[in-house]
């Protein structure tokens, strides 16, 4: 809390469940709260760095306040039981962040997190307050493995009101999401401009065959700008791969679409 709470690591925990990590204790609002420090990591690359953040009764994660920057979460269990092979769903959001230059998962072995089973969506970056992040790696709507669905009762991720140039995803397998098995769409972005989606799985596991398609759209991009979407691959989705229809600007470039219910990219 305050810039003074600033470069911890917080390792090994587990936050809102019982001693088994198979059973909610909730705390009475977030597991971990970040107001207005930065510089602080959440988790570690380590199995024994892991921490299950699960049960609590509002948001696993939240990171807000000005001067709440630079913070990483890492390698984290995000409303799954302890094996990563349940619900054990936060409240809320599994993460909600609404400050600048804070990342969620990482291209390094033993990074990623899993974040499914929340009541709301997995991520949520929000506010304009809120852009400049990076979400990669993880997996959003599966288990562990990437391979059975554990959706988010939301979305995977959402973009919204005005947050900005964001990257979800990255040039390399391992900077990979895997977004799938989500209850609403995978991915939304809600106004905001030149955010980057590039090279996840959306709708399928971490084989980038096995259908866990979203139930609504794979992308949908209400009022957004200048949203670039590149190297994806998306499938099996309940509305359209990528529904672009009131936004403007968007880019798309080199995606592979397979199986969705609707196969037309919808784009004005």
């Amino acid at each position: 809390y305050t810039s003074a709470a600033s470069s911890n690591k917080l390792l090994g925990s587990y936050i809102g469940t019982d001693a088994t990590g198979t059973k909610g204790i909730q705390n009475g609002s977030s597991g971990v709260a970040i107001y207005g420090a930065a510089n602080n990591v959440i988790g570690g690359t380590s199995a024994g760095s892991r921490n299950v953040i699960s049960g609590n009764q509002t948001d696993g994660i939240v990171i807000n306040s000005s001067g709440a920057k630079n913070n990483s979460i890492l390698g984290n269990y995000i409303g799954t039981n302890a094996a990563g092979t349940a619900k054990l769903g936060n409240g809320n959001y599994g993460v909600e962040i609404s400050q600048p230059n804070n990342t969620v998962g990482g291209s390094a072995s033993g990074s990623r997190n899993v974040i499914s089973g929340n009541k709301y969506s997995g991520v949520v970056l929000w506010l304009s307050s809120g852009g400049s992040c990076s979400v990669k790696g993880n997996y959003i709507g599966t288990d562990y493995t990437g391979m059975v669905d554990l959706g988010n009762s939301w979305r995977g991720i959402d973009v919204s009101n005005g947050s900005s140039n964001n990257v979800i995803g990255g040039s390399s397998s391992a900077e990979r999401n895997v977004i799938a098995g989500n209850d609403q769409d995978g991915i939304l972005v809600y106004q905001g401009s030149n955010n980057l989606i590039t090279g996840n799985y959306i709708g399928l596991g971490s084989d980038g065959k096995k259908s866990i398609g979203n139930t609504e759209d794979g992308i949908s991009l209400p009022s957004a700008k200048s949203v670039t979407i590149t190297n994806n691959r998306i499938g099996n989705n309940g509305g359209y791969a990528v529904n672009a229809a009131t936004s403007s600007g968007t880019k798309m470039t080199a995606n592979l679409v397979v199986n969705d219910t609707l196969f037309a990219i919808k784009q004005s």
